[in-house]
């Protein structure tokens, strides 16, 4: 004898037979960084022995999310400390008249890129991203070879 349950009536759900009161979606949120707490935690991720993932989980903050500001940081797109200079102060030293002559017109200029003509005809071009300690040590070395 074979059972078919084609024609037999269904009890109704209720609660108690599977089926889940519906309840709204949480809203996500997305929350959003001040420049200063962004740098201050890529600048952290910086200090020597420091981990990018350590840092993240200390903040609560995704480690991609710290990549990317890591990112921004180096490009220089997170802005400038309140107390950072936008400016390094650069002196001439050696000259022998005082007065030094313009610096021929070379390649069209780039975005970005320092010029500096020293006396004895050296050229410096540099990134205008580069540190402030490289470039010291960098017009340091320029300095003993003249």
């Amino acid at each position: 004898m074979t059972m078919t349950t084609e024609h037999l009536p269904l009890a109704p759900l209720t609660e108690g037979r599977g089926m889940t009161p519906s309840l709204p979606a949480p809203k996500r949120t997305t929350r959003q960084w001040s420049y200063e707490k962004k740098r201050r935690v890529v600048e952290e991720t910086m200090q020597p022995g420091s981990s990018v993932s350590i840092v993240a989980r200390r903040h609560d903050i995704n480690a991609n999310l710290v990549f990317a500001w890591r990112k921004l940081y180096q490009e220089g797109r997170l802005g400038v400390k309140a107390d950072e200079q936008s400016f390094i102060p650069v002196g001439v030293v050696g000259s022998q008249s005082g007065v030094l002559a313009p610096a021929p017109v070379s390649a069209p200029r780039v975005a970005g890129l320092i010029e500096l003509a020293l006396p004895g005809g050296i050229t410096l071009r540099v990134d205008s991203r580069i540190e402030e300690p490289v470039l010291r040590r960098v017009l340091r070395a320029v300095k003993s070879c003249a």
